[in-house]
């Protein structure tokens, strides 16, 4: 479950009450100055809801379309956004 993955229980606990297939986004390697490091997660679902940041602006905008297009799917993605 997602405390046991590391994830705030803040986070679990909202995606618990919700019937929603959620997509987590991850940053797992930045380079420079980055809004958001390493570590920091997010979960989007099909609609565009989102529940913390990867970053924020045009980046995170592309990362909440592709979690949209595979909520529910299973898919597993890598994406790199170059800031």
């Amino acid at each position: 479950m997602l405390i046991e993955d590391g994830l705030d229980p803040a986070l679990a606990v909202a995606t618990q009450q919700q019937e929603k297939n959620w997509v987590l986004a991850m940053v797992y390697e930045t380079t420079g100055s980055t809004p958001a490091k390493t570590g920091a997660m997010m979960l989007a679902d099909r609609t565009g809801n989102t529940i913390g940041t990867v970053g924020g602006g045009n980046g995170e905008y592309r990362v909440v379309q592709q979690a949209r297009s595979i909520a529910g799917t299973g898919d597993c993605i890598s994406m790199t956004l170059d800031l």
